[in-house]
């Protein structure tokens, strides 16, 4: 199904299924399920987005969510009316033409044929409370094309819908450009594909899934969220900016500059020409190359870890990597910088796809069920989920609302039905509060064979504290002011601009929390752990799994057993900063100008500063004292094992 620019199925659903086995079977956790709703996913898209990107959301959708979503509580007869409208008009122009593309809410894909006539056709899609307010909605959603020899402009423009009750609005456009037109796509809040053009490719997505396949000309990309970007059958290569995306990039020539902060990046089949220079910060990059001509290969990493299944000529020092291997003769050349981040080198075979797990032709049972519940100021809110996902919003004065899409698979289809009707919702009042409760069947007939999970869109007043406890799945809180603990058995919590204390307790599962005043507690038995620009003192016990501290601005305490701990600190220090490590290296990077009496005491490690620092090494134990500034502030690390790294 094409994905409108609201539309983000599948993301919210990628893990945490529950397994009942009466019978063989096997079900991929990467299935995604397309909705004939295209606008369920939009709360979800606008909780994602940094403060600025959201408040342009809310402009043109409203500042109530479930209003974006089609869904308006305020005495309006329940169920959206849909209006829909398909345009398609044909301009000629030249055989090389450039084409502006202009977008927002839009799915955009542009394609090519052999005529000198660009075609546009649009798919509009409105829904409100009231059957004229929905067809007028419609109609108001423009797509403008002005058209000459050389240049084709065009634009989709959606209109507010903020004082429409229920009201949303997305548009699907199919743009077919002659062969070797050069396309300009500007799209923000929706999907870019782009195939089959010889020209010259820019794009500028934010927050929308890009995929180029088959570019003959030069591309100059630049793309903004965690989403996917593929590109296949770039023969001239680009310079892409990235910020966050999940890149993968096969059979690309020419010569790639690519930039990445924070995401990842995977180049796979090579072609014979390529020369690929690529920089990753905080994030992960995989070459995936030829093993009897992998090219010839650079690798300069700081903070970061190198895995390579291919032999590569290697020197650390301190937190600095270099790795490489000439192979001047060769027309592959890679060239990779990377900080805080993953490198590794594989060959194309074993690093490519895995293979899907074979499925029931069955189709998935989906439905949704939703209830509303009143709630006294500053609410205790307890949440208790079974396996699924967990979107927590603000809003709502007053009242607590709560989306559950039930999903279930079985063989045969009958079983699924009955397991469907098993999966329930709960919204108990409690004394202050509320509590919320999802649950499924506790079993199965013989012979039945099902997978079932129930994701959660859960809407809450602001000033509500949140108790999570959650078996199996992907959390996301966000833009609270009031405490949230968070209890996840498997999956991945994120909190993101809370002002209030946040305690997350996992068993097997990753967290990561960012922009929030704390103080951030993290208890963790096995998971990465990721706190990006905390507030107030962050204090950190896990077992094993990395630790990245990013831009601190309080105090800091880490207990580690085994896992890596990477903290980077360009700002002075604000507070003690205390770690306990295990068998995994310590890295610290922090700001000369900062205030602090230092100590480093590495046992069966060693410890290797760039400030000056005095001390002993007796047998298998390193300790070394020094101050930089007055010493306002302590800065101890012990390990036992590992090594420390000062910058």
């Amino acid at each position: 199904m094409r994905r409108g620019g609201l539309v983000r199925r599948g993301d919210a659903r990628r893990a945490g299924w529950r397994v009942l086995i009466g019978a063989s079977f096997v079900l991929s956790a990467g299935m995604a399920w397309a909705d004939a709703n295209p606008f369920r996913e939009i709360p979800r898209l606008v909780s994602s987005l940094d403060d600025l990107a959201r408040d342009a959301v809310r402009g043109v959708l409203g500042h109530r969510s479930d209003a974006a979503v089609a869904r308006n509580d305020s005495a309006v007869a329940p169920g959206p009316f849909t209006e829909k409208r398909e345009t398609e008009n044909l301009y000629p122009t030249g055989a090389t033409p450039v084409v502006s593309i202009s977008a927002v809410f839009t799915s955009l894909t542009v394609d090519t044929w052999d005529e000198r006539l660009v075609r546009v056709r649009a798919e509009i899609t409105a829904e409100a409370s009231d059957a004229g307010q929905a067809k007028q909605l419609a109609e108001s959603v423009a797509v403008t094309t002005q058209a000459a020899e050389n240049l084709v402009e065009i634009r989709v423009e959606v209109p507010s819908v903020a004082n429409i009750p229920g009201g949303a609005a997305g548009v699907v456009c199919h743009v077919t450009v002659p062969r070797q037109s050069s396309v300009i796509l500007e799209n923000q809040f929706g999907d870019a594909r782009v195939e089959g053009v010889d020209g010259m490719v820019g794009l500028d997505v934010s927050y929308g899934a890009v995929t180029l396949e088959r570019i003959g000309g030069d591309i100059r990309a630049r793309s903004l969220g965690e989403m996917a970007f593929s590109g296949t059958d770039l023969a001239r290569g680009g310079t892409f900016e990235l910020k966050g995306a999940r890149t993968d990039l096969r059979r690309v020539s020419g010569t790639i500059r690519l930039s990445n902060f924070g995401g990842s990046v995977r180049v796979a089949e090579a072609g014979d020409a390529l020369n690929a220079e690529l920089t990753v910060d905080g994030g992960e990059i995989e070459l995936a190359v030829d093993p009897t001509n992998p090219g010839d290969i650079g690798i300069s990493g700081v903070c970061s870890s190198l895995e390579s299944v291919i032999p590569l000529d290697r020197s650390e020092q301190g937190d600095r990597l270099v790795a490489r291997r000439a192979q001047p003769d060769s027309g592959r050349r890679w060239s990779v910088n990377a900080s805080f981040s993953k490198i590794r080198v594989t060959e194309a075979a074993a690093g490519g796809p895995r293979p899907v797990p074979l499925t029931s032709l069955t189709p998935p049972v989906t439905d949704t069920v939703n209830q509303t519940a009143a709630v006294p100021p500053m609410p205790l809110i307890t949440v208790e989920l079974a396996p699924g996902d967990l979107i927590v919003e603000s809003g709502g004065d007053g009242q607590v609302s709560v989306s559950v899409t039930r999903s279930v698979q079985s063989v045969p289809a009958g079983g699924a039905t009955q397991v469907l009707d098993a999966i329930h919702l709960e919204m108990v009042p409690v004394e202050n509060g509320l509590k919320v409760r999802t649950s499924g069947p506790a079993e199965l007939p013989a012979g039945e064979a099902v997978q079932w999970r129930a994701d959660v869109v859960l809407r809450v007043p602001r000033d509500a504290t949140l108790d999570i406890n959650a078996s199996d799945g992907t959390l996301s809180v966000t833009a609270m002011e009031k405490p949230v603990r968070i209890r996840l058995g498997r999956g991945e919590a994120r909190v993101i601009r809370c002002t209030a204390p946040v305690e997350v307790d996992t068993i097997a599962g990753d967290a990561r929390i960012s922009e929030c005043a704390g103080p951030v507690k993290i208890t963790s038995e096995q998971g990465n752990l990721r706190l990006e620009r905390i507030s107030g003192p962050i204090t950190v016990n896990t077992g094993s799994g990395n630790t990245l501290i990013d831009a601190p601005r309080n105090s800091v305490r880490v207990e580690t057993e085994s896992g890596e701990v990477r903290m980077l600190a360009l700002d002075p220090l604000a507070g003690d900063v205390i770690i306990r490590g295990g068998t995994g290296q310590v890295t610290l990077v922090i700001a000369p100008e900062s205030s602090a009496n230092i100590t480093l005491r590495a046992l069966g490690g060693r410890v290797d500063s760039r400030v000056p620092l005095t001390g002993f090494i007796d047998r298998d134990r390193q300790e070394f004292t020094g101050k930089l500034g007055d010493g306002a502030f302590t800065l101890m690390v012990e390990t036992r094992g590992g090594n420390i790294v000062l910058n």
